[in-house]
């Protein structure tokens, strides 16, 4: 039901859903948590919206009894890890050089236009 509950998003065309779901111990020190690791297939060209990868962890993680976010996994078809620090690092340097490319790209308008204006 989760697989297809991720399945409908926008621009995912399949998606699996692996549980680890350990058996209850009577014993604290044995207790392990439940792990789930989510197969994600896109559409060609697409690549999951980091909102969307959260609102997937956040549906598998509320879902299970027990199972924190941080035991989520989200991979893609190509092998690609889209959950983690590692992944949010990268977006937040995807958006910094986003960020400067547009005020470089803004400053270079500003001198044009300055040259050729009146």
């Amino acid at each position: 039901e989760l697989a297809r509950t991720i399945a409908a998003m926008r621009g995912v065309r399949n998606a699996r859903v692996h549980l680890a779901i350990p058996e209850r111990s009577v014993f604290i020190r044995d207790a392990r948590e439940p792990t789930a690791s989510v197969f994600l297939e896109v559409f060609a060209g697409r690549r999951p919206e980091p909102e969307q990868i959260r609102a997937i962890v956040n549906l598998v993680a509320g879902s299970i009894p027990m199972m924190n976010r941080d035991q989520v996994t989200v991979v893609d078809q190509n092998g690609n890890l889209l959950t983690g620090d590692e992944v949010q690092a990268e977006t937040d340097r995807m958006k910094d050089q986003y960020e400067y490319t547009s005020r470089v790209e803004e400053r270079l308008t500003r001198r044009v236009a300055s040259l050729i204006g009146p």
